[in-house]
């Protein structure tokens, strides 16, 4: 069985973080976000590495990015 290294409280964390940003800073939270999943992916990472960041960022969309 694969362990996942998905840390929910770096999760929970950047969720928290995020909600106490306003507007741009927010807006550039998320994009960071994602700037940090397309680098583990552009630089072969391991798999569980690039799914904890796909992960993190899927979570600020779905929480703030509607």
């Amino acid at each position: 069985m694969a362990m996942s290294i998905i840390d929910p409280d770096l999760v929970r964390a950047s969720i928290k973080h995020c909600k106490e940003l306003k507007g741009l800073e927010r807006t550039e939270f998320i994009e960071e976000a994602l700037v940090d999943y397309k680098w583990t992916a552009h630089i072969k990472s391991p798999r569980e590495v690039q799914r904890h960041f796909r992960h993190v960022f899927t979570k600020l969309v779905k929480n703030f990015g509607h």
